[in-house]
């Protein structure tokens, strides 16, 4: 498998790695059982040093479904994407500042963006003389506590 990310890695094969090898915890003995498999997993030992070091933790919870995800931790993933507002952010802070770690992949944050976190479609913006600004399909009206409307800032 030529060009593997650790996160691909986990897409695909994380599951499975963690139940099966849950002993191993070093690069090249995991890249042996895997290569031993049938049919063989060959992945670079620099992606599964990664991936053990990020993906393995024997507290972690792993959600592998955004309805999962939203039942689970609906309000904790609201609040993070207030500040992480892209998927991968929202992915990494899940991973990071949870106790024990989220883990999740960054195809399912953004599905759970698009499907469950509408949280710049419900924001009502006024203008400085007090009227309602419409919402303008394409339009992103608030970048970093600035703004704007056809790039006048207010």
């Amino acid at each position: 498998m030529a060009g593997i990310t650790a996160a691909e890695f986990e897409e695909i094969y994380g599951e499975i790695t963690r139940t099966q090898y849950s002993e191993i915890n070093r690069e090249r003995a995991l890249s042996n059982v895997l290569r031993a498999r049938e049919p063989p997993v060959i992945v670079p030992d620099g992606v599964l040093r990664v991936w053990l070091k990020k993906y393995k933790t024997s507290d972690a919870v792993i959600v592998t479904s955004i309805q999962g995800l939203q039942d689970a931790y609906g309000d904790v993933v609201k609040a993070l994407l207030t500040v992480h507002d892209t998927p991968y952010k929202l992915a990494q802070a899940l991973r990071t500042t949870q106790a024990p770690p989220i883990i999740i992949s960054t195809s399912m944050a953004g599905q759970w963006i698009k499907t469950f976190g509408k949280l710049h479609n419900t924001q009502r913006m006024f203008a400085s003389n007090g009227t309602l600004i419409p919402p303008v399909k394409g339009v992103r009206t608030h970048v970093k506590g600035v703004r704007t409307y056809f790039g006048i800032l207010y």
